[in-house]
């Protein structure tokens, strides 16, 4: 598991594995978490053909395709092995006007993108590669923090893993620095049939993947709020209001 860490391995493993693939999930079995019920539940998401999205370790997986189908303005992946990012961009040129992008980029170190540049930053079994890896923990608080920093002030990261919380928790939680409301999810693993395909159907009480959904700008708006319903706040402004009718002329 150690060498899920080296771009070699995935070098090397994408030269001879050339068909698409998803690790963990479908993208039908995870596009119900780019909802305005989960990315949002608190106000409305910018209209969806405007929404920037960045997939970092995309890998073979066809995600990205599936998000440009439901109607994303525009998908950046990403990954370090130049191997899958040439495979994939040729693919890529075979559809027209195709909204997705692909571009060379090592996640465990500073990202190639502006701050603020992505409505939306989706992770996949990328972070579980990582801490596969040497200098796992550094690397992985590093992407998470640039993950952050490539969000918009109200933009969402998602990450798929198959880590509960007393193993992933810790990565997502520097609130102080990240500004951000975390709610965890779970969904039950695909089931592979006897010859090794995955089946859409799950098992509700099997064993699960979790879900990651780091919100910004969430944080602020709860403070805010719990502010405004604070009786004491209301009626210190009561009282305002009443002294400054008083003066009134």
């Amino acid at each position: 598991m150690a060498a899920y860490g080296k771009v070699e391995y995935w070098d090397e493993r994408y030269t001879t594995e050339r068909e698409t693939f998803d690790w963990y999930q479908r993208y039908s079995g995870i596009r119900h978490f780019f909802s305005e019920k989960f990315l949002s539940p608190n106000k409305p998401l910018p209209p969806l053909n405007e929404m920037r999205a960045l997939d970092i370790g995309c890998g073979t997986s066809k995600v990205s395709k599936g998000m440009v189908e439901d109607g994303f303005g525009a998908v950046t992946s990403v990954d370090f092995s130049k191997v899958v990012i040439d495979l994939m961009s040729d693919e890529g040129k075979k559809e027209e006007n195709s909204k997705v992008k692909f571009e060379l980029m090592d996640v465990t170190k500073q990202f190639l993108f502006d701050d603020k540049s992505f409505d939306l930053v989706f992770c996949k079994g990328t972070l579980d590669s990582i801490l596969c890896g040497a200098g796992s923990v550094h690397n992985a608080k590093t992407m998470i923090k640039e993950c952050n920093r490539v969000l918009t002030d109200s933009g969402t990261l998602v990450v798929v893993t198959y880590g509960n919380t007393d193993m992933r928790k810790e990565y997502f939680e520097d609130e102080e620095e990240l500004g951000w409301v975390l709610d965890v999810h779970t969904i039950p693993k695909p089931k592979l049939n006897t010859i090794g395909v995955v089946e859409e159907k799950k098992d509700p009480n099997g064993p699960n993947h979790f879900v990651y959904i780091c919100r910004k700008g969430a944080k602020q708006e709860s403070e805010q709020s719990e502010l405004s319903s604070d009786p004491a706040e209301q009626s210190s402004n009561t009282k305002l209001d009443g002294e400054k009718s008083a003066n009134t002329p």
